[in-house]
């Protein structure tokens, strides 16, 4: 069975994502009744958590990653209990009506929170100074004009 694609994660919270993706590609949906989603952490620091079977062939061949069953049609959940603000990988699986799991998707990372917090910081950071140094501009130009009342 094809593998499914466009697969999307968004931080919900420091310990929730969510996970959609699209259907496998060429197939009948009443082929597929459910997915398996597995994820781990992709910080070098920390050892993925323990737990699920492994996602065989590829990059990601580590025994520890976790995983979830998504029952039915439904192409969108939330990975919950997760490490506050770590980032993570995901792969997903579709689930034939024989109860046999079809091809990997591509892996999709979602960076740590802090690297996008630590640029959006810069950028906050850099238009304060802009309008901090018009504005000492404008008062300084303002106090050399001469007093209306003079012209």
């Amino acid at each position: 069975m094809p593998a499914p694609v466009d697969v999307q994660l968004s931080r919900i919270s420091s310990t929730v994502l969510e996970v959609s993706w699209d259907a496998p590609a060429y197939h009948s949906h009443d082929l597929i009744t459910g997915y398996r989603i597995y994820y781990h952490t992709t910080s070098s620091s920390e050892p993925p958590p323990r737990g699920g079977d492994p996602p065989r062939g590829g990059d990601l061949t580590d025994s520890r990653w976790d995983m979830k069953d998504v029952e039915g049609p439904l192409r969108v959940t939330q990975l919950t209990g997760l490490r506050s603000n770590i980032p993570y990988t995901v792969r997903i699986r579709a689930r034939g009506v024989d109860g046999r799991l079809g091809n990997f998707s591509e892996p999709v990372a979602l960076k740590d929170a802090n690297e996008n917090a630590s640029w959006l910081h810069l950028m906050l950071f850099f238009w304060i100074c802009f309008f901090a140094i018009s504005i000492l501009c404008i008062f300084a130009r303002l106090k050399m004009l001469p007093p209306l009342n003079s012209l």
